[in-house]
């Protein structure tokens, strides 16, 4: 019996160990920026694109002319950035590539930027956005 309670304790650990789901790895940059494009063409949410350019716009327009302030780095075209819109219309898991100055700065002032209630996106935990800015000078 003496030998019985670490066997027990053993087979429990192990069986909750083998329900415990396994992690979810996040997507990469590349897959997240695709899911954007596609929820960006799909009909079902053609009207919430048009409401976030609606009501977001002046907001992004404004972050787009601070961070004009910031150098790109040298032969630097654009900026990629991509990220999901939650529930209460907050930027989420935002990601810029290229990851520098201007691209931090594109992503700060996007996490400020309030945003209408997204519609929900299947198996997402937020809306997928993406955008391309250009940088060029």
């Amino acid at each position: 019996m003496k030998h019985a309670a670490p066997l027990i304790f053993f087979v429990l650990t192990a069986s909750a160990h083998a329900q415990a789901p396994a992690p979810v790895l996040p997507a990469s940059f590349e897959t997240r920026v695709q899911l954007a494009n596609d929820a960006e063409t799909d009909e079902r949410f053609r009207t919430y694109k048009a409401a976030l350019i609606r009501r977001s716009g002046r907001q992004l327009a404004r972050t787009m002319r601070s961070c004009h302030a910031v150098e790109p780095a040298p032969g630097q075209k654009s900026v990629v950035l991509v990220a999901g819109i939650g529930a209460a219309g907050r930027a989420t898991a935002i990601a810029v590539k290229p990851d520098n100055a201007i691209g931090r700065c594109i992503a700060s002032g996007f996490a400020s930027v309030r945003f209408p209630k997204p519609p929900d996106y299947p198996a997402q935990a937020g809306f997928p956005v993406t955008m391309k800015i250009s940088v060029a000078r």
